[in-house]
């Protein structure tokens, strides 16, 4: 189902984030 994938990809998307904002 794509928006199951959405959902997934916007987990990632979040998580890809936080690292980057963690990382400063």
């Amino acid at each position: 189902m794509i928006l199951r994938d959405t959902m997934q990809d916007l987990k990632h998307f979040k998580n890809d984030i936080t690292l980057i904002l963690s990382k400063d």
